[in-house]
């Protein structure tokens, strides 16, 4: 990339001294289509440079791209599974909780007819 545009400067560079050492005398239309052929040379130098850059360039960024968005993924694969294990740890204790609360009103009724404060059992 930098190798060919330095090279691509350097034959421009050398056609622009081969002009400068012309004769005095030239026509000036052979030192138009010299200067003209020069910045062509030099415009293609820079074009190709600049787009092996950008081509480089744009792979690298898909490429961060594609690593971003799988590490994303990752993530959120891990958080949905820990989600889940603490939405089963959750309904888990519910269930404890109510089973407890069940069986806490089972015996607060067993108590109460035992001492004959219940006067009729519900169903």
């Amino acid at each position: 990339g930098v190798s060919e545009l330095r090279e691509a400067l350097c034959r421009a560079w050398a056609a622009e001294d081969a002009r400068s050492e012309a004769q005095e005398g030239a026509v000036e239309d052979d030192s138009s289509a010299l200067s003209a052929e020069v910045e062509d040379v030099v415009v293609a130098a820079v074009r190709g440079v600049l787009s092996a850059e950008l081509s480089d360039l744009r792979f690298r960024v898909q490429e961060e791209l594609a690593q971003q968005a799988a590490a994303m993924s990752s993530q959120v694969a891990d958080s949905a599974e820990a989600a889940a294990a603490d939405l089963s740890t959750v309904r888990g204790e519910l269930a404890d909780v109510a089973g407890d609360g069940v069986e806490l009103r089972r015996q607060l009724l067993a108590l109460c007819d035992a001492r004959g404060l219940v006067a009729v059992r519900p169903s």
